[in-house]
């Protein structure tokens, strides 16, 4: 297994650091290292990476708030001096969380657990977002969602006999999602892997709604879905 890598700080000796020990790591490829979080999450969400080291206090963005942005696929380890984020760090699904300064001995430990989360069959693919309902984040196993709505600053995630209330915007969260998750209308994605049947105009889940495709996103959803 082939594990490509970034990091994200905006101190260039700490993304020296990091990038040392990813190059001297067998099975870890160096993919980029940023100091402007920004220009990172822009890149990320071209072309993501499997593990980001991200470092939680930059002048810029908190390293928290510009890790819930990056595509679901990409496997989060936060780097910081201070251990008092250590909480919110797994709240958001962290894999690991690496106390400054960091030693070689550390980073082994913190790659062998990545390499056990990123197999397959023991980690489906899973999205953390923050429930409105309950004020926290929860798990979301990604084949389950049937489709995505929105309405005003709110987005429904629906499953097969439940739904999850969220606050944000549909082209923020369909950026973090995989190809099979296609905007058909405005105000709807939906995961292809849930079709039951399709038209013309719309599109039956098998959570049994009925989705209507969308004027200018008709062309889209015949691309993805053949």
């Amino acid at each position: 297994m082939e594990i490509s890598c970034v990091v994200i700080d905006d101190e260039r000796h700490a993304v020296d650091v990091i990038e040392t020990f990813i190059r001297q790591t067998r099975g870890l490829i160096f993919q980029a290292g940023y100091t402007d979080p920004l220009r990172a999450l822009d890149e990320l969400r071209k072309k993501p990476a499997d593990l980001a080291f991200i470092d939680v206090d930059m002048a810029a963005v908190n390293g928290l708030t510009l890790a819930e942005k990056l595509p679901v696929s990409t496997t989060i380890v936060f780097t910081t001096s201070y251990r008092e984020y250590a909480v919110e760090a797994y709240a958001i699904a962290a894999a690991d969380y690496l106390l400054k300064p960091i030693s070689y001995e550390r980073f082994l430990q913190c790659i062998e657990r990545i390499k056990e989360r990123l197999a397959p069959a023991l980690n489906p693919p899973q999205l953390f977002v923050k429930d409105h309902r309950k004020g926290k984040n929860v798990p979301v196993l990604l084949e389950e969602i049937t489709y995505i709505s929105a309405a005003l600053n709110y987005l429904e995630l629906h499953f097969q006999d439940t739904k999850i209330l969220l606050y944000g915007g549909l082209t923020e969260l369909k950026s973090r999602l995989p190809e099979n998750f296609v905007r058909i209308h405005r105000s709807y994605v939906i995961n292809t892997a849930q079709i039951r049947t399709k038209a013309a105009t719309s599109v039956t889940l098998n959570c049994g709604s009925v989705i209507p495709v969308g004027r200018s996103y008709s062309g889209a959803f015949k691309k993805a879905t053949g």
